[in-house]
C-alpha cells in the first residue's frame, strides 16, 4: 500500500480504498479524486470492478431515470457550492450531455 502512495502520489485514503477494493473484489470502488480515479480504472482493467466517482454515480442515475435531469443539475450544483471542487469546462461538458439524453 505504501508504495502505491509512494509511486504514485496518490493519498492514503484514495490508496487505501483502492487496496481494499482489489482484496475484497468489489464491485464497486467510488473515488472522487481524478488522477486517484485514473489510476483506479487502471489498476482494475482486467476486473470486474467499476471505477466510477460522484458525477458518474449521479450521471448513471439520471440515466436510468432515478434522477430527472433538473434534479441532476441541482445536486451539481449544491455539491459545488459546498466545495465540491469541478472545473467549469467540465460542469458545462456534463450539463450538455445530461440534456441530449432523451
Amino acid at each position: 500500500m505504501q508504495s502505491l502512495h509512494n509511486n504514485y502520489g496518490l493519498g492514503k485514503g484514495e490508496t487505501s480504498a483502492i487496496v481494499l477494493a482489489k482484496e475484497l473484489k468489489a464491485d464497486f470502488i467510488f473515488i472522487d479524486d481524478r488522477p486517484a480515479r485514473k489510476f483506479a480504472i487502471n489498476f482494475f482493467h482486467n476486473e470486474l470492478t467499476i471505477v466510477s466517482g460522484t458525477i458518474g454515480i449521479l450521471r448513471f442515475a439520471t440515466l436510468k431515470g432515478l434522477i430527472t435531469k433538473n434534479q441532476f443539475k441541482s445536486k451539481i450544483d449544491f455539491l459545488k457550492e459546498n466545495g465540491f471542487y469541478l472545473k467549469d469546462n467540465v460542469y458545462q461538458h456534463i450539463l450538455q450531455e445530461i440534456n441530449e439524453l432523451p
